[in-house]
């Protein structure tokens, strides 16, 4: 479970943490309790959900005896019983991280940094905006959507908004001195040249296959006139 996944990398990280890190790791460690706790609340209410489903399915309200599955299975959805999936899960065990997938994913990718980071894996001292999502992108990091991101991550500026990984650049600065830190977020977003000379070669590439397919059709074109052209004379020659 990715929860499990986060609090052992985190336990690890909280150990022995540099100075520079060490209040961004406290800040996620918050955040993965206040998680954990909503995961915990939600896991209860299903508990709770699918035991009121028992106690109202033997209450004696529906008659099961001599009773087609799938005829009784529909009664239970008129009458508003709760479905369940069955994912073959122990007993009571019911998977409400899903329904917080988009945060474990932020939380996750944050955590994976910042141990980047204090690993030296990853270096954001005097490095550009624009490099550092460029390495991003490179090691795998997740790209969140701004409105993804939105209520999830406190305290973003604007110009890290922008970006699609915002979300770890406003990490990056937490660990730089003020000044650097003020400097970083302030950094206007450089354009991406590999990826908009990716898309021109795409381009120049799906022309140039254009112009065969083109050439291609204009000659068969031309050999199809040809030969109706010899069939006229012929009938002409032969009529």
């Amino acid at each position: 479970m990715a929860t499990m996944r986060i609090f052992k990398e985190l336990k690890d990280l909280l150990e022995d943490p540099p100075s520079n890190c060490s209040a961004v790791l406290e800040e996620l460690k918050l955040e993965y309790c206040e998680l954990r706790r909503r995961i915990q609340i939600k896991k209860l209410e299903l508990e709770k959900l699918k035991l009121e489903n028992r106690l109202r399915f033997v209450s004696g309200e529906i008659t099961v005896d001599n009773r087609e599955k799938a005829d009784l299975c529909q009664e239970l959805r008129q009458r508003g019983f709760t479905p369940f999936p069955n994912k073959a899960k122990p007993a009571g065990h019911f998977d409400a991280d899903e329904e917080f997938d988009d945060e474990l994913l932020i939380l996750e990718n944050k955590v994976k940094f910042i141990g980047g980071v204090i690993s030296g894996e990853i270096i954001v001292i005097d490095k550009k905006k624009a490099h550092l999502v460029q390495e991003l992108r490179q090691r795998g990091f997740t790209p969140l959507g701004k409105k993804l991101v939105e209520g999830a991550v406190a305290g973003t500026s604007d110009a890290a908004e922008e970006s699609e990984y915002g979300y770890l650049l406003v990490l990056a600065s937490k660990t730089m001195p003020q000044e650097k830190a003020e400097q970083f977020l302030a950094e206007a977003d450089e354009p991406d040249f590999e990826s908009l000379d990716m898309d021109l070669q795409k381009l120049e590439f799906n022309d140039a296959q254009g112009d065969k397919e083109r050439e291609a059709a204009q000659i068969n074109i031309r050999g199809q006139c040809w030969s109706f052209s010899m069939c006229t004379r012929e009938d002409s020659i032969y009529g």
